[in-house]
């Protein structure tokens, strides 16, 4: 199999795995949905993962990827706040189906890990203290929190639009985040 056509077929997965959890749900999902969907074999989907809780990992792992790449360094802390609430919003009929759901700790767990491994990267310096390292850790997860329990309360309200989430959201995260910081 070439380099292109493995790329291929993860790219059929992943793009099967969005679909099918807008029809079934996460809880839902098997396998054998994925592979019917996604048209490839057995064999060929466990040549790139290893079961359905890989592909939602390397979903959101591929989020990240695209937060990065389109993160506006200039922007100042958290300049990927306003990528991700676009994302949640134009992929709101996945989250629709998650939110108040079992499936959602599932999902929970893998972006609270995404978020503050973001936040790290802005915030992280190789000059702090182990303590301030402990601390800016806490920051990082706080703020995570804060992003993940937001969007939630966004996705069943949806009264805000992207950018007036995220202007809502760094004025209340960002005086408190910048404070912490000199205060290390």
């Amino acid at each position: 199999m070439t380099k292109a056509e493995k790329l291929s077929a993860r790219e059929l997965v992943l793009g099967a795995f969005h679909l099918l959890l807008v029809e079934k749900g996460y809880i839902n999902l098997t396998v054998q949905d994925i592979l019917k969907k996604a048209g490839v074999g057995r064999t060929t989907f466990y040549a790139h993962f290893t079961g359905k809780e890989d592909v939602l990992r390397n979903s959101v792992g591929q989020l990240r990827k695209w937060l990065v790449s389109v993160v506006d360094a200039q922007a100042g802390f958290l300049s990927f706040t306003l990528p991700y609430y676009q994302h949640i919003i134009s992929h709101h009929e996945i989250y629709d189906h998650l939110v108040g759901r079992e499936e959602f700790y599932t999902f929970e767990r893998y972006f609270m890990r995404m978020l503050t491994e973001l936040i790290l990267s802005e915030i992280h310096s190789p000059k702090y203290s182990p303590a301030q390292q402990a601390k800016v850790e806490l920051i990082a997860l706080y703020i995570a929190g804060s992003i993940w329990a937001t969007s939630a309360w966004w996705l069943e309200r949806k009264h805000l639009s992207a950018e007036e989430m995220n202007d809502s959201f760094r004025k209340l995260v960002l005086p408190g985040l910048e404070q912490s910081l000199k205060n290390l």
